[in-house]
């Protein structure tokens, strides 16, 4: 059988409800993991945007959003 069909998978089943502020923390943390692992690069290959699967404009305006320091790339 393939899994996933049959019902929902644990997570879906009992999903976890964040605050705003809880869930920006999470996606501040994760774009910040990105940036580390690219080198801080987020356009091109192996860059953050790529990383996350995101447009490199988008990734730019959530660093902005957020008030992440603009990284060096």
């Amino acid at each position: 059988s393939v899994r996933g069909i049959g019902g929902p998978t644990p997570a879906a089943a009992s999903p976890r409800v964040l605050s705003e502020a809880a869930f920006e923390e999470l996606w501040r943390a994760n774009l910040e993991a990105a940036l580390r692992e690219s080198g801080g690069r987020v356009y091109g290959s192996g860059g953050a945007a790529m990383r996350l699967g995101i447009k490199p404009t988008t990734l730019m305006s959530r660093i902005r959003t957020l008030g992440i320091p603009r990284p060096r790339s």
